[in-house]
């Protein structure tokens, strides 16, 4: 079974639970229910979610009812047990708890979501509300929970041959790119041979002259010929090139000459 990478906190619950409070839920699924109602559902719910393949621990609950207000209501897998405060005995409370009581890796798409409120929660929880409180109610916190970016559903995952169908429909609306053009700045040395500027900063171009002194450059070229720059000498360019006997390139007359992409 494939797994995918989830937060490892109950990262859904806060919005989740905000969603739920913003969902204008009908008079059926808000209105309170006695104790035999709330038992009665969530033994249907438990025995229609087995039914379908989601497992629960149980299909016939414990289900407790505390005088008091705290707590609201709660769910645990483990003593297969459902408890509701008075003020928490309507119909969505109910199938938000029973959901709980199916494990995330008991469901069919399970893909590595253990977080208590995760995408495998949310899509039995929404499973339930449609079954036992309506389409309308279910559509209700659906788009409630799209509008907090709960997540419903797992990740998806794309197949090698969608992957390379995907980069095709990229590469198809991409602009062709046009190789970059490289430029040289280049000058004749009075012994008649040709010395030359370019690459990137820190390369180095050597010419040794008929004296023997030999001149280092050091050049990045960042001009195009469109200035119509005919004349440059290296001082002119940013200090960027370099020689032993700086008496002698301010002389030179240079040109710019195309060296490739």
């Amino acid at each position: 079974m494939a797994t995918t990478t989830y937060p490892t906190q109950d990262s859904q619950k806060g919005k989740l639970y905000a969603a739920e409070r913003s969902t204008e839920w009908t008079t059926k699924a808000s209105e309170l229910i006695s104790e035999a109602e709330v038992t009665a559902l969530a033994t249907k719910a438990c025995k229609w979610l087995y039914s379908k393949g989601y497992r629960p621990c149980t299909t016939h609950p414990t289900v407790a009812f505390p005088g008091n207000g705290r707590g609201g209501a709660w769910a645990s897998r483990g003593q297969r047990k459902l408890s509701f405060t008075p003020a928490a005995r309507k119909r969505w409370v109910v199938l938000h708890e029973v959901a709980h009581l199916v494990l995330p890796s008991n469901h069919p798409e399970y893909d590595g979501d253990d977080r208590p409120h995760g995408w495998c929660f949310a899509d039995v929880y929404l499973k339930l509300v449609s079954r036992f409180c309506g389409r309308s109610n279910a559509n209700a916190l659906k788009a409630q929970l799209k509008a907090r970016k709960v997540r419903i559903r797992p990740k998806r995952k794309l197949t090698e041959a969608q992957r390379s169908a995907a980069a095709d429909r990229l590469a198809a609306h991409r602009p062709e790119r046009k190789p970059a053009t490289r430029w040289a700045l280049e000058t004749t040395l009075p012994d008649g041979t040709t010395a030359w500027f370019s690459g990137r900063v820190k390369d180095v171009t050597t010419h040794a002259s008929n004296d023997g002194r030999t001149w280092h450059y050091v050049w990045h070229c960042t001009t195009s010929p469109g200035r119509r720059l005919t004349r440059v000498s290296p001082v002119a360019l940013d200090a960027k090139a370099r020689e032993l006997d700086p008496g002698t390139y301010g002389r030179y007359d240079w040109r710019f000459v195309e060296v490739g992409a």
